[in-house]
């Protein structure tokens, strides 16, 4: 996997691949521009990758309430100051509309990017959540917002509003260096994915900066475990002292004999 693999999802390998619609096969589930991002949205918990919804067409209402919702949950965990509740404006589900949803969620916390009173799509335009459709950049406020773009919208707040802080999951991160070259091993928790995501602004950066990926074995797929069991065995008659030095071999053999022995 070379370089600007998708942020996330790159670490935690915990992410299921983004699923073709079985009754649409010609159909991509998500637009090239926008993959890396969606996968980011998967993590953060805004959108479940299950095939049932088409993220092209148009936001729903309970859609777009479920987003707002979440993205509330996770700035909530910033701790901010929050400010008196504005009354929740009415759902619409234009580009506008979903802008002006979203910047609702933060203005309830004392972000001093995010004013209470200022322009909603100024601020996100500012931001870089709104970024405009196509190489005109056109906001295109009046027209319908797909749920792909409100996904892309809401993840990118969320972020930005982590980064200028500095928070996020920091992970356990070590960095090995030799011969010119570097290697992160970063180590995952498999349980509670809601709290290990955002991952830090830095964390994300290594990540998307990484030559190469190497993820863990997928026990849940065939040709991996066949080819992770293979590797437990030299191959037929080689043994452990055919592959380190005689000095080593003795210690490592000291070392077993000093071991419980098994149950046979």
């Amino acid at each position: 996997m070379k370089k600007r693999l998708p942020a996330l999802l790159l670490a935690l390998s915990m992410l299921a691949p983004l699923p073709a619609r079985a009754a649409q096969p010609e159909t991509p589930p998500v637009s090239p521009w926008a993959c890396e991002a969606m996968y980011e949205a998967l993590a953060l918990g805004l959108w479940e990758a299950d095939g049932t919804d088409s993220v092209l067409e148009e936001i729903t209402d309970e859609q777009l309430e479920r987003i707002g919702s979440i993205v509330s949950d996770r700035l909530a965990l910033l701790k901010a100051p929050a400010r008196a509740p504005a009354p929740p404006p009415a759902i619409d589900t234009t580009r506008g509309g979903v802008v002006n949803a979203l910047y609702r969620q933060a203005a309830v916390w004392d972000f001093p990017e995010v004013e209470a009173d200022a322009d909603a799509v100024d601020c996100l335009v500012e931001m870089g959540v709104l970024l405009g459709r196509g190489e005109a950049r056109d906001l295109a406020l009046e027209s319908p917002c797909t749920l792909q773009e409100a996904l892309v919208m809401a993840q990118r707040l969320v972020l930005h509003l982590y980064d200028r802080r500095g928070a996020g999951a920091q992970g356990f991160l070590w960095r090995a260096e030799g011969n010119g070259n570097t290697l992160y091993l970063l180590g995952t928790i498999h349980v509670d994915r809601d709290n290990i995501y955002p991952l830090s602004g830095r964390l994300r950066e290594i990540i998307a900066g990484a030559d190469d990926a190497i993820f863990e074995v997928d026990f849940g797929d065939k040709e991996d475990t066949q080819a992770f069991l293979a590797m437990q065995d030299y191959p037929e008659g080689e043994a452990l002292r055919d592959h380190v030095s005689g000095a080593l071999f003795q210690e490592a053999v000291a070392v077993g004999a000093a071991l419980p022995q098994p149950y046979t």
